[in-house]
């Protein structure tokens, strides 16, 4: 009769481990599945929290941690019960029970001392489950045999379990293979045992409900930290991937527009765009190439460094869309991807502030450059290429008519079409500079700002 409640305590413990298991599977499913995930909100501590950062290092990965939990609450667990069998039998006169019982309460209290200090519990277990399969061997010995020793199949069952968590599953099969060893080494040897004191029933079934009782206890507490570290672990992973995709946000935001870069992110491609009402920016130096030629490369790219960021910060706040650098050409625009009813405005602002901070830094330089700007306003296609290194750009007649608008300016001025100087005219004054020639559109109407 034993054995079958033994069997049933064993079902019952496998049945709430599998329940625990499908629960975490029913959490990642609907990670995937973007159905009510998991939240990442952090939850208040509970009783189970706080004694694992009494108990266990704060550095320690939740598999460590899981392992060292396992190990603390079992060997304390065996240090109680050990501790009430050798009260038992010594009640009973058996001595010699009562002695190696009272050795495995000891060596259960020093290998659970031993847990805080080592890294690596795995080789501390293997020790201990050793050393507790030959203590049952001679206690089931000293009382005559298995018929006398109850519970000692229930610790060949629930071991394995605990092996499972700490050790792996080849750790749980090595001790489903010794435990099942020592558990008919003890029925072969049983003919042979002397009897050290023969217990009266009483003390037998208390000793059996004892075994029953808290192996079943240590099997449902591994099955809960298995699947509560198995949550926690899901959770971080959750958390890893939210950072990792925000890092990739932040990546894809510094190189493209946020909109395009969000739109990107969401569906894996960008349509392209068609607007109508864009102003483009051009800024170029003028003789960069005989400059830069007797310059030393790195302090060119220097410059043109401080220089560019310095611009970035400037379309940053006058509201414009910084596009690309070609060589020492600046590109930005306004109206785009965003639609905005003030882009010429905006375009000029910028334009004037860079032709300042030009003016301020040459002022303090000994490398003297000057700059061009050059603004035309009109329709634009806006759209990401690249299959690598993605690149925002705009592409039509509006932006080849704006670098001519640069090419045929002059140093510490302002250049615009006739459009754009429509645009602005309430806000800035323009000086007509006349119809001038422009390769491949001809005579166009030019005015400084």
């Amino acid at each position: 009769m034993g054995i079958w409640i033994e069997l049933g305590l064993f079902v019952l413990v496998l049945a709430f481990g599998l329940w625990q298991i499908r629960d975490v599977k029913k959490e990642r499913a609907k990670r995937h599945m973007n159905v009510a995930p998991l939240s990442t909100q952090p939850r208040p501590p509970s009783w189970l929290d706080a004694l694992e950062m009494r108990l266990v290092s704060k550095s320690a990965s939740p598999g460590e941690r899981l392992k060292k939990m396992i190990l603390i609450i079992f060997l304390a667990l065996a240090v109680v019960f050990f501790g009430a069998h050798s009260v038992f039998f010594f009640m009973g006169g058996a001595y010699l029970a009562a002695s190696l019982t009272l050795v495995g309460a000891l060596v259960a209290a020093i290998c659970g001392a031993a847990v805080f200090r080592v890294i690596d519990p795995v080789p501390l277990w293997r020790i201990y489950t050793i050393f507790h399969f030959i203590l049952f061997f001679f206690i089931n010995h000293s009382l005559g045999g298995l018929h006398n020793a109850q519970g000692s199949l229930i610790y060949v069952l629930f071991f394995p379990l605990l092996a499972f968590a700490v050790d792996g599953i080849r750790g749980a099969a090595i001790t489903m293979v010794g435990g099942i060893g020592i558990y008919f080494a003890s029925i072969l040897a049983a003919p042979y045992a002397q009897v050290d004191q023969q217990l009266p029933a009483w003390m037998l079934t208390s000793l059996g409900l004892q075994n029953m009782l808290g192996t079943t206890f240590i099997g449902l507490i591994a099955v809960y930290l298995y699947g509560r570290q198995s949550q926690l672990l899901s959770l971080q992973l959750v958390k890893m991937k939210e950072a990792k995709a925000q890092e990739t946000q932040a990546l894809l935001e510094n190189i493209l527009p946020r909109e395009v870069a969000a739109e990107l992110a969401s569906t894996g491609s960008v349509n392209p765009v068609r607007h109508e009402a864009v102003s483009i920016l051009f800024t170029d130096f003028s003789g960069f190439t005989q400059a830069s030629a007797a310059m030393p490369a790195d302090m060119v790219v220097s410059q043109l460094n401080e220089i560019f960021a310095a611009f970035d910060d400037i379309c940053d706040d006058c509201g414009v869309e910084k596009i690309k650098t070609i060589g020492d050409a600046y590109m930005a625009a306004a109206g785009v991807p965003q639609a905005c009813s003030d882009h010429a405005q905006r375009c000029v602002r910028a334009a004037h502030e860079m032709l300042q901070f030009m003016q301020t830094r040459n002022a303090a330089s000994a490398f003297k450059w000057g700059l061009r700007v050059g603004i035309h306003s009109g329709p634009v296609v806006s759209g990401v290429v690249g299959k690598r290194k993605y690149a925002f750009d705009v592409w039509g007649d509006t932006v080849n008519i704006a670098a001519r608008m640069e090419a045929s300016g002059e140093v510490g001025r302002v250049n615009v079409s006739a459009y754009t100087c429509h645009l602005i005219g309430d806000e800035f004054t323009c000086e007509y500079r006349g119809k001038l020639e422009v390769k491949g559109k001809g005579l166009i109407d030019m005015y400084f700002v």
